[in-house]
């Protein structure tokens, strides 16, 4: 996946690979870029990030009149004041979830949050902001259809089609556009829990359906975040999550039931005519803890199965202890190795290089990897780990630094066998 870095160049990341159910992203710690660009793409501030409310269009919006029903005033807890809400000391990273997982988005049976073809109908009445709509989504590579084309103002229907309306659960970071004299602007936000997105075959928010702004993932920064805008009630930074590419291609998402709290099934690209009760099990929705670790009350009718489907995205056990220490004998990381990635330099604000961390793992025979954590001392750049998956496996991590960062890593299994910690240094 390539996002645009703060200087407009292509900031390249790696996709996740088959395994990793969770991932820790150091976008809290001040690792994404989170500036805003004027009318002329120039940067005004690095490290801000707006709050954007579900019942809000925010600034410039593409849409001032609302193009979806406003949310669930539980879920989505009033505006209490606009504030700045001063840096961490100690920021931490964020959560990052695969947009397959289970019970990860909410809805309603039966019902969508939102209507794509009001979206649709809104952009052919606006050329203009169309053609700025396209324009913040192309940035995005993986913005395109299964045979490779890319979105253009004629396809905007098409693509519409392939989305499918959902509500997010948690509180998530992501890359917010606007439209202003003429022209799309971008800003980095965050989006509250209770805001109706449109979301994409690989789990990805790519539309706000309040206001119609288009959405991409977060981007770098070197500096650590200050909020902004109108704050909710419930709104904590420690709490803000990261949704990122599912591994594989979804054909139906499994939902968490806003008012009953059970699961569902929605085909992608349908609007609630085709919903059907979750046949697996009769699971209650998992919440999503921060650090990592996602929980889950099953009640199954047969034996569950111990795996993750990425397709169907079903899983049935996934409870995992964030607590136990295990030998490293049953989940082990190797020493890690660190070299020069010269093709990434372009991705890294100057004075940072880009860098390849590489190393081994082994896990419980049998439990398969959950995750791989991360640390580092002051790191900018993407933040992606790829593994090979399965009990044994390679793992490679491409980050920005400089000589004297350190990083530390920490894997655990499915099982909740944690290993000890391995660390390097760029010399």
């Amino acid at each position: 996946m390539t996002t645009a870095g703060s200087d407009g160049r292509p900031s390249t990341g790696l996709k996740i690979a088959t395994g990793l159910l969770a991932l820790l992203v150091g976008i809290g710690g001040g690792v994404y870029f989170s500036g805003a660009l004027d009318d002329d793409g120039a940067e005004q501030v690095e490290g801000e990030i707006f709050l954007s409310p579900a019942a809000s269009v925010g600034p410039d919006p593409f849409s001032a009149t609302p193009l979806a029903d406003p949310p669930d005033p539980v879920l989505a807890q009033p505006v209490t004041s606009s504030v700045t809400v001063p840096p961490l000391d100690d920021a931490p990273a964020l959560t990052s979830n695969a947009g397959g997982e289970v019970g990860l988005y909410g809805g309603t049976l039966d019902g969508a949050s939102c209507d794509p073809q009001q979206i649709v109908d809104f952009l052919a009445a606006n050329p203009d902001k169309s053609a700025a709509w396209v324009a913040a989504l192309d940035a995005d590579p993986s913005v395109a259809f299964a045979d490779g084309r890319r979105l253009t103002v004629s396809t905007v229907p098409e693509y519409m089609a392939t989305l499918t309306p959902l509500v997010l659960r948690s509180d998530i970071r992501v890359t917010n556009h606007g439209f202003k004299n003429g022209k799309q602007t971008v800003l980095q936000s965050v989006l509250q829990k209770g805001t109706a997105v449109l979301v994409d075959p690989l789990g990805v928010p790519r539309v706000k359906c309040y206001c119609g702004n288009p959405l991409l993932p977060p981007v770098a920064s070197g500096k650590t975040p200050k909020y902004t805008g109108d704050k909710w009630a419930d709104f904590e930074p420690a709490a803000v999550t990261v949704i990122v590419e599912n591994p594989t291609i979804i054909t139906i998402f499994v939902v968490t039931d806003l008012g009953t709290g059970t699961l569902f099934d929605r085909p992608i690209g349908t609007k609630g005519a085709n919903d059907t009760p979750n046949a697996t099990s009769s699971t209650t929705a998992p919440t999503t803890v921060p650090g990592g670790s996602t929980t889950a009350s099953t009640t199954t009718a047969s034996t569950a199965p111990s795996s993750t489907d990425s397709t169907t995205s079903t899983t049935t056990s996934t409870t995992a202890p964030t607590t136990t220490t295990a030998p490293a004998s049953a989940a082990a990381l190797s020493a890690p190795s660190i070299a020069r990635e010269p093709s990434v330099d372009q991705s890294c604000p100057a004075p940072f290089e880009g860098y390849q961390i590489s190393g081994s793992y082994s896990v419980t025979p049998g439990a398969g990897l959950r995750a791989i954590f991360h640390e580092a001392t002051d790191v900018t750049g993407d933040m992606v780990i790829t593994t090979t998956g399965g009990d044994d496996g390679t793992y490679t991590w491409i980050v920005c630094g400089e000589p004297g960062y350190t990083y530390s890593m920490t894997l655990e299994d499915s099982g909740g066998a944690v290993s000890a910690p391995v660390t390097v240094t760029v010399s």
